[in-house]
Parts: structure tokens; sequence; C-alpha cells
């Protein structure tokens, strides 16, 4: 009986885990490409700049 009061809590512990670090990753994926897209322009500017 304690293991199956038990069980419920540890899935949404689990879950709670998972959205959060999901949140995270995809959080971090959007700073990422906004970050590339901005060195990317950096680096095109510097480009004409030398040209």
């Amino acid at each position: 009986m304690f293991s199956g009061m038990l069980y419920p809590i540890f899935n949404l512990k689990v879950f709670f885990i998972c959205l959060a670090l999901w949140s995270q990753i995809h959080y971090y994926r959007e700073v990422f490409i906004r970050y590339k897209i901005h060195f990317k322009n950096k680096v095109s500017n510097f480009f004409n700049i030398v040209k």
C-alpha cells in the first residue's frame, strides 16, 4: 500500500523534472539560434569591412 501511494508522487516528480529540463533545453536552443544569427551577422559585417 505504501509503495502504491508513493508511485504517483514519484511519477509526478519525474514528470516535473522532465518538463523543467525540456523547457531549459528549449530556452537554450532559442538563445543559441539567436546568438548564432547575431554572430553570423557580425562575421559578415567584419568581412564587408575587410573587403
